[in-house]
Order: structure tokens, then sequence, then C-alpha cells
């Protein structure tokens, strides 16, 4: 198993948290319900460090849920890869 930490920046409103969900079961196996919550440690930024086997492909996206766990909204597919190191991007921008 590696850590990957996924991040982005995003604005959010209020009782609005960020997940991330994907094809692996520590993603949640692309399951709202399981989906990983992210922190908002330095808000609008948003991080969170999942283990997965490592050098595995897997697809996941962002969701915006709201307080009473209803899809807000939800990002692209992204491909990722847990080769050790790796670190989501998506700390570069807004989305």
């Amino acid at each position: 198993m590696t850590a990957l930490t996924f991040c982005l920046r995003n604005d959010t409103a209020i009782g609005q948290d960020m997940y991330v969900k994907g094809t692996l079961p520590e993603l949640g196996d692309n399951r709202r319900d399981h989906a990983v919550k992210l922190a908002p440690t330095s808000y609008p930024l948003w991080d969170e460090d999942v283990y997965v086997p490592k050098d595995r492909e897997f697809i996941y996206r962002y969701i915006v849920m709201g307080p009473d766990g209803g899809v807000i909204r939800v990002s692209e597919q992204r491909k990722g890869y847990s080769a050790p190191g790796w670190k989501d991007n998506d700390c570069a921008y807004t989305t």
C-alpha cells in the first residue's frame, strides 16, 4: 500500500463537504455512500491521504455533497496511478 494525497481548491457553501470516490475499494468502489471525505485543512484547500495498492491505475472523481448527503456537483472523471510519490495535481487550480 502507498499513501496518495488527494487535494483541490474549491469554494463550498456552509454545510457542504468535498469527497473523492473512485474505482478502488479504498475510494469507495465508485459508490457515493462510501466516498472518502476530504478535510478543509486550509480552506478553500481540501485534502486527504488515502492508502491504496501500489502501482494500480484507477479512475476517480471529486464530489460536493450537501448536509443531507445529496450530490451538488461532480467533477470530470480523472485517471490516477498509485506510484510512490504520486500527488494529485489539482491543488494548482480551482474547479
